[in-house]
Protein backbone atom coordinates (compact mmCIF):
# COMPACT_ATOMS: atom_id res chain seq x y z
CA UNK A 1 0.00 0.00 0.00
CA UNK A 2 2.69 2.34 1.11
CA UNK A 3 4.82 1.77 -2.14
CA UNK A 4 1.92 2.31 -4.08
CA UNK A 5 1.17 5.83 -2.37
CA UNK A 6 4.56 7.07 -2.89
CA UNK A 7 4.83 5.37 -6.54
CA UNK A 8 1.59 7.57 -7.14
CA UNK A 9 3.21 10.98 -5.13
CA UNK A 10 6.25 10.64 -7.69
CA UNK A 11 3.85 10.41 -10.85
CA UNK A 12 2.08 13.27 -9.62
CA UNK A 13 5.30 15.45 -9.03
CA UNK A 14 6.84 14.43 -12.43
CA UNK A 15 3.36 15.33 -13.63
CA UNK A 16 3.69 18.96 -12.28
CA UNK A 17 7.35 19.40 -12.73
CA UNK A 18 6.67 18.46 -16.59
CA UNK A 19 3.50 20.91 -16.47
CA UNK A 20 6.02 23.73 -15.18
CA UNK A 21 8.35 23.08 -18.23
CA UNK A 22 6.12 23.46 -20.44
CA UNK A 23 3.93 26.58 -19.18
CA UNK A 24 4.06 29.59 -21.12
CA UNK A 25 1.77 32.09 -19.89
CA UNK A 26 1.81 33.22 -16.02
CA UNK A 27 -1.75 32.20 -15.69
CA UNK A 28 -0.69 28.28 -15.87
CA UNK A 29 2.32 28.82 -13.72
CA UNK A 30 0.56 30.44 -11.32
CA UNK A 31 -2.18 27.85 -11.21
CA UNK A 32 0.48 25.15 -10.56
CA UNK A 33 2.19 27.64 -8.01
CA UNK A 34 -1.64 27.89 -6.21
CA UNK A 35 -1.93 24.35 -6.25
CA UNK A 36 1.02 23.52 -4.65
CA UNK A 37 0.75 25.88 -1.74
CA UNK A 38 -2.67 23.92 -1.34
CA UNK A 39 -1.18 20.77 -1.47
CA UNK A 40 1.14 21.61 1.11
CA UNK A 41 -1.02 22.89 3.56
CA UNK A 42 -3.27 19.58 3.11
CA UNK A 43 0.28 17.36 3.49
CA UNK A 44 0.68 19.33 6.57
CA UNK A 45 -2.77 18.65 8.10
CA UNK A 46 -2.61 15.19 7.37
CA UNK A 47 0.95 14.82 8.60
CA UNK A 48 2.24 13.13 5.16
CA UNK A 49 6.04 14.86 4.99
CA UNK A 50 7.02 13.75 2.01
CA UNK A 51 4.35 15.11 0.30
CA UNK A 52 4.41 18.60 2.02
CA UNK A 53 8.08 18.33 0.91
CA UNK A 54 7.36 17.51 -2.75
CA UNK A 55 4.79 20.24 -2.86
CA UNK A 56 6.79 22.94 -1.47
CA UNK A 57 9.64 22.24 -4.52
CA UNK A 58 6.91 22.26 -6.80
CA UNK A 59 5.98 25.85 -5.17
CA UNK A 60 9.49 27.11 -5.23
CA UNK A 61 9.98 25.04 -8.82
CA UNK A 62 6.60 27.49 -10.34
CA UNK A 63 7.72 30.62 -8.17
CA UNK A 64 11.18 29.92 -10.20
CA UNK A 65 9.61 29.85 -13.59
CA UNK A 66 7.75 32.81 -12.75
CA UNK A 67 10.79 35.00 -12.78
CA UNK A 68 11.95 32.97 -16.30
CA UNK A 69 8.59 34.05 -17.77
CA UNK A 70 8.98 37.71 -16.40
CA UNK A 71 12.45 37.75 -18.03
CA UNK A 72 11.45 37.18 -21.51
CA UNK A 73 8.59 39.32 -21.08
CA UNK A 74 11.33 42.26 -20.15
CA UNK A 75 13.37 40.70 -23.43
CA UNK A 76 10.19 40.84 -25.72
CA UNK A 77 6.89 42.56 -24.71
CA UNK A 78 8.67 44.63 -21.93
CA UNK A 79 7.92 45.49 -18.18
CA UNK A 80 5.49 47.87 -17.21
CA UNK A 81 6.72 51.01 -16.04
CA UNK A 82 4.14 52.28 -13.95
CA UNK A 83 3.38 55.81 -13.09
CA UNK A 84 7.47 57.23 -13.29
CA UNK A 85 6.76 60.05 -11.03
CA UNK A 86 3.48 60.78 -11.91
CA UNK A 87 1.66 62.60 -9.09
CA UNK A 88 -1.46 61.58 -10.19
CA UNK A 89 -2.75 58.44 -8.74
CA UNK A 90 -3.12 54.99 -10.74
CA UNK A 91 -1.42 57.00 -14.02
CA UNK A 92 0.60 54.75 -15.96
CA UNK A 93 2.88 55.51 -18.69
CA UNK A 94 2.49 52.25 -20.65
CA UNK A 95 0.21 49.68 -21.63
CA UNK A 96 2.70 47.08 -20.87
CA UNK A 97 1.60 44.41 -18.49
CA UNK A 98 1.87 44.58 -14.58
CA UNK A 99 2.27 42.02 -12.13
CA UNK A 100 -1.27 43.27 -11.19
CA UNK A 101 -2.57 42.83 -13.86
CA UNK A 102 -0.95 39.11 -14.12
CA UNK A 103 -2.48 38.13 -10.85
CA UNK A 104 0.86 38.49 -8.89
CA UNK A 105 1.79 40.27 -5.83
CA UNK A 106 4.90 41.99 -4.72
CA UNK A 107 5.69 39.66 -2.42
CA UNK A 108 5.48 36.53 -4.99
CA UNK A 109 7.25 38.81 -7.68
CA UNK A 110 10.38 39.36 -5.30
CA UNK A 111 10.40 35.90 -4.35
CA UNK A 112 10.89 34.91 -8.28
CA UNK A 113 13.05 37.17 -8.12
CA UNK A 114 15.54 36.06 -5.61
CA UNK A 115 14.86 32.35 -6.74
CA UNK A 116 15.17 33.25 -10.18
CA UNK A 117 18.73 35.19 -9.54
CA UNK A 118 20.49 31.74 -7.95
CA UNK A 119 22.38 29.71 -10.09
CA UNK A 120 21.04 26.22 -10.62
CA UNK A 121 23.30 24.59 -7.66
CA UNK A 122 22.51 27.55 -5.24
CA UNK A 123 18.93 26.63 -6.16
CA UNK A 124 19.43 22.78 -5.50
CA UNK A 125 20.74 23.86 -2.00
CA UNK A 126 17.82 26.10 -1.41
CA UNK A 127 15.40 23.34 -2.06
CA UNK A 128 16.95 20.70 -0.28
CA UNK A 129 16.87 23.13 2.61
CA UNK A 130 13.32 23.54 2.38
CA UNK A 131 12.97 19.65 1.95
CA UNK A 132 14.58 19.27 5.42
CA UNK A 133 12.91 21.65 7.30
CA UNK A 134 9.53 19.70 6.72
CA UNK A 135 11.54 16.87 7.76
CA UNK A 136 12.93 18.95 11.01
CA UNK A 137 10.08 20.70 12.02
CA UNK A 138 8.28 16.78 12.00
CA UNK A 139 10.97 15.92 14.35
CA UNK A 140 10.68 18.75 16.69
CA UNK A 141 7.23 18.75 16.93
CA UNK A 142 7.29 14.91 17.67
CA UNK A 143 9.92 16.18 20.69
CA UNK A 144 7.19 18.56 22.12
CA UNK A 145 4.62 15.96 22.11
CA UNK A 146 6.97 13.59 24.06
CA UNK A 147 7.99 16.16 26.46
CA UNK A 148 4.45 17.12 26.82
CA UNK A 149 3.40 13.28 27.55
CA UNK A 150 6.66 13.00 30.37
CA UNK A 151 5.74 15.92 32.23
CA UNK A 152 1.54 15.17 32.32
CA UNK A 153 2.58 11.38 33.38
CA UNK A 154 2.14 12.10 36.75
CA UNK A 155 -0.84 13.75 36.72
CA UNK A 156 -2.32 10.37 35.19
CA UNK A 157 -1.03 8.26 37.42
CA UNK A 158 -2.05 10.70 40.45
CA UNK A 159 -5.77 10.27 38.90
CA UNK A 160 -5.31 6.73 38.42
CA UNK A 161 -4.30 6.03 42.41
CA UNK A 162 -7.61 8.32 42.83
CA UNK A 163 -6.49 11.58 43.65
CA UNK A 164 -6.55 14.78 42.28
CA UNK A 165 -5.32 15.30 38.83
CA UNK A 166 -3.57 18.04 39.61
CA UNK A 167 -1.08 19.61 42.16
CA UNK A 168 -2.26 21.06 44.85
CA UNK A 169 -0.27 24.19 45.94
CA UNK A 170 1.34 24.36 49.36
CA UNK A 171 -0.48 25.32 52.35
Amino acid sequence: RNMVTSGHALARYETACQALAEARTVDEVKDIHDKAVAMAAYARQAKNRELEADAIEIRMRATRRLNQLRQAQKETVGLSAGARGSRVKGARVDDKPTLASQGLDKNLAHQARALGAMDEAAFARKVAEARDGVFRRAVREAEILQSFEVAYEPIRERKAAGGPGFKRPPG
